[in-house]
């Protein structure tokens, strides 16, 4: 489940800001594998963004944008063929510094 997502302006290069993503996944009988990170720039599309292992709780998007933008976050649990559903999608808007 995605919990909570943030941004920082300037962190890694002046005039980006960098993202962030935070959630929770309980394995249950599932093995550690890989979650994958969705994310809808200013409502263009889904992406995959990135490949996690599933025990992460979080991913750093470095240099995200250089403007004011909005994110639609979403996740997923992969294991070979075996995926898993969808989060919660998860907003965040990137405000001016």
């Amino acid at each position: 489940m995605a919990t909570s997502a943030g941004f920082g302006w300037n962190l890694t290069q002046a005039g980006k800001a960098d993202v962030w993503i935070n959630w929770t996944f309980a394995h249950g009988g599932f093995p550690v594998a890989s979650i994958e990170v969705w994310a809808n720039p200013d409502n263009g599309g889904y992406m995959l963004l990135a490949t996690v292992a599933s025990s992460a709780v979080t991913f750093y998007d470095a240099m995200a944008s250089d403007s004011e933008c909005s994110f639609d976050f979403k996740l997923r649990y992969v294991n070979g063929g075996t995926l898993g559903p969808f989060s919660n999608v998860l907003h965040l808007d990137v405000s001016a510094p």
